[in-house]
């Protein structure tokens, strides 16, 4: 089997026209330093966003073990912000509260459902939204 997967390689470089030299100098692909930069100074600002007083979101994810506990005090936080009884579980709630793959969020989901204080409304092919 590794045999075919091996041929079938060489024959897409061979199809490139590339040496496989220079195959290894193209290297992975990466982001340019202004995409990393751009992402950084956007986590940063979020990583000073506060609940209360001065705790920052960074302090949640460094202190609260359980990620489930750090979405709801996220999302608390944010609903305090827009003065609101609900909140979009968007990608800035997932960031902030440190949950960033897809499979992670969908148990956690799974978890917050779970509890009878919270409810979680499905929106099919947008966020979710949990309502206090």
């Amino acid at each position: 089997m590794t045999g075919s997967s091996d041929t079938e390689l060489y024959d897409d470089i061979k199809t490139l026209g590339l040496s496989p030299s220079n195959l290894e100098t193209l290297g992975v692909a990466k982001l340019s330093a202004k995409s990393i930069a751009r992402k950084d100074a956007h986590r940063s600002k979020r990583d000073n966003y506060f609940v209360k007083g001065p705790l920052t979101f960074e302090f949640i994810r460094q202190a609260i073990p359980d990620p489930a506990s750090r979405v709801v005090l996220v999302a608390k936080a944010f609903m305090d912000m827009e003065q609101s009884n609900k909140c979009v579980l968007a990608k800035k709630i997932w960031e902030c509260s440190g949950v960033d793959t897809p499979d992670h969020r969908r148990r956690i989901l799974a978890q917050l459902r779970k509890l009878p204080a919270l409810r979680i409304i499905d929106r099919l092919g947008r966020p979710s939204v949990i309502v206090f």
